[in-house]
């Protein structure tokens, strides 16, 4: 379709927008109908990745400094989640998500909320503006988790 859309043939173009967003729609709605497959290796390993984020949350009542950075902390949590979450389609699991991105804007007020002494994480090393490092980071976890929803 794709293809078809950029001949440089004028003839063998569509003939008309209208014409192209009918089997742009058409595409569409098939994909989405279409049978999704997922091997048995990417099962596995989803499933490891989801036990593994599983245990995390269970016992992450007190996350240690950076508590709420993307990298190290409950926005990278957040994060892992939604991705799983979109994978397996599971609406818990987008909400346990979503739960996981507001801890991390509260946690973001702590002074340990994105530096960490010991693993040399600190504004000289890591930059002001580091997404994974600062509040930028869980302003776009959250706004991905949102989308998500």
């Amino acid at each position: 379709m794709l293809g078809r859309a950029l001949a440089k043939d004028s003839a063998a173009r569509f003939a008309s927008v209208a014409e192209f967003a009918a089997a742009f729609r058409t595409a569409t709605t098939a994909d989405l109908h279409r049978p999704r497959r997922t091997s048995d290796e990417l099962a596995a390993a989803s499933a490891n990745l989801f036990d593994a984020l599983m245990d995390k949350v269970r016992g992450a009542s007190i996350l240690p400094a950076p508590s709420a950075s993307v990298t190290y902390g409950a926005a990278g949590l957040a994060y892992g989640l939604m991705r799983l979450a979109r994978t397996r389609e599971d609406g818990e699991l987008l909400a346990l998500a979503d739960l996981w991105s507001v801890r991390a804007g509260v946690r973001a007020r702590d002074e340990s909320a994105f530096h960490n002494a010991e693993l040399e994480i600190n504004p000289e090393t890591v930059g002001r503006s580091s997404p994974y490092h600062t509040m930028s980071g869980v302003h776009w976890v959250r706004a991905s988790i949102a989308q998500a929803i």
